[in-house]
C-alpha cells in the first residue's frame, strides 16, 4: 500500500484539489509540502514539511478529504 500511495500521491492531491475546489494558494501552502511517510496497520502517516501549527490546521480542516480521496484510490 505504501508504494501505491507514494506513486499516486500527486494524483491523490490533484483529486482533492479538484473535488473540494481548493484554491491555488491553499493548495501550494497546505498540500504541496505533504508526503506519505509510512503505512502501518492500515494507518497512513503523512509528513508535513512545516510548522507544528500547520499540522494541526491540516488535520482539523482537511483530514476527511484525505480519507475520502485515499479510499477512492484504494477502491
Amino acid at each position: 500500500m505504501y508504494d501505491f500511495l507514494v506513486e499516486n500521491w500527486s494524483d491523490i492531491l490533484d483529486f482533492i484539489k479538484e473535488e473540494y475546489e481548493i484554491g491555488d494558494v491553499s493548495f501550494k501552502t497546505w498540500f504541496i509540502p505533504l508526503s506519505v511517510y509510512s503505512v502501518k496497520n492500515n494507518v497512513i502517516t503523512i509528513l508535513f514539511d512545516g510548522e507544528k501549527m500547520g499540522c494541526k490546521y491540516i488535520k482539523k480542516k482537511y483530514s476527511d478529504y484525505f480519507k475520502v480521496a485515499i479510499s477512492e484510490f484504494l477502491d
